[in-house]
């Protein structure tokens, strides 16, 4: 009855028949901790959001991010998102070995009011993943995904009701959208990467229309990998949700190739295990290299290097990985 429950539902979260929502079971308890300011680290006036430093009275660095809302936009639904998720990982990883997985910041506490959202969790002090060797950071991503995955095995049937959710159908429904953007702002490019565009709905129809959603967090770029003594934290959840497996697989190449280069492949060889697995992490990748350029200014680093992965996709990777003998 159990994996009844659990097929059902990621089928009808598959054709979009179950809302997403986010994560409403776990409310944070009010901290009665008094913090003393340190210092202030960002201030965004377009999300009307501030995150400052605090010392709490435990005597541990806390970072303390205040957002500002009229309508629960999605700076709002971002930063709840990011604060439910992670109150829902450190749930999780109370069931799991820790010696298997990497680390995530604690939350502190969560204060709502009528237009106001302050969220207070864990300071991790530590060095951005691309600061250091190939090897490592083949090390740290790999650790990042299976952490994910092991902790959405420990997932309970009503914790995968109120988790957001993305499945396969989201990527043949938005990425027709993505093109028409790019028609529009970049054609040179869609005229030059027509190839990618069919290789993208044959994969879709080479694959299962249903398959078993994973914890992604969907944003798996070298500033949100800490190390901190050989310790690896993942920060940044405002876009985790329940997606494909080769969600993180798809976005991490696509962040870490201009480093990694052709270590990448190694990356790749840990995870695409089968032919479906193959096709599913070229879809992705070929749908959130489109979504990033479509929604990214064509002057930013991120755009250069997001067109530049692209032509490294089609020219190294896709052949590598079609060129090995893989099992159904």
């Amino acid at each position: 009855m159990k994996n009844f429950f659990r097929n059902y539902y990621f089928k009808e979260h598959l054709l979009g028949l179950i809302p997403n929502k986010l994560v409403g079971n776990y409310p944070v308890a009010k901290s009665n901790a008094s913090i003393t300011f340190l210092k202030k680290l960002t201030s965004n006036a377009n999300t009307s959001s501030v995150s400052n430093l605090y010392n709490t009275d435990k005597n541990t660095v806390a970072v303390q991010r205040v957002v500002n809302f009229n309508v629960k936009n999605m700076s709002y639904r971002h930063a709840r998102n990011h604060a439910d998720i992670l109150k829902l990982l450190n749930v999780l990883i109370k069931r799991t070995d820790k010696n298997k997985i990497l680390s995530v910041p604690k939350i502190i506490s969560v204060k709502e009011t009528n237009k106001q959202l302050t969220i207070t969790r864990e300071y991790i002090d530590g060095d951005v993943i691309d600061e250091q060797a190939p090897e490592l950071m083949n090390k740290a991503l790999v650790k990042c995904i299976t952490t994910l995955r092991l902790l959405s095995k420990k997932l309970t049937n009503s914790e995968l009701l109120d988790i957001p959710s993305r499945g396969k159908i989201y990527t043949i429904a938005f990425f027709p959208v993505y093109c028409f953007k790019l028609i529009i702002s970049d054609p040179i490019f869609i005229l030059s990467n027509l190839d990618l565009i069919s290789l993208f709905y044959l994969c879709y129809l080479s694959t299962p229309g249903t398959i078993l959603l994973t914890i992604s967090h969907r944003d798996l770029s070298p500033n949100n990998i800490l190390v901190n003594n050989n310790r690896i934290f993942l920060i940044d959840f405002e876009t985790t949700l329940l997606s494909e497996p080769e969600t993180d697989i798809a976005i991490a190449t696509m962040y870490f190739s201009k480093k990694m280069k052709l270590k990448i492949m190694t990356f790749l060889q840990q995870f695409v295990k089968t032919n479906y697995q193959r096709d599913d992490y070229i879809r992705l990748s070929i749908f959130y290299i489109f979504q990033l350029l479509s929604n990214e200014s064509k002057k930013s680093n991120y755009y250069e290097d997001t067109v530049k992965h692209g032509l490294f996709l089609k020219e190294k990777i896709i052949p590598e990985l079609n060129s090995w003998q893989l099992p159904d």
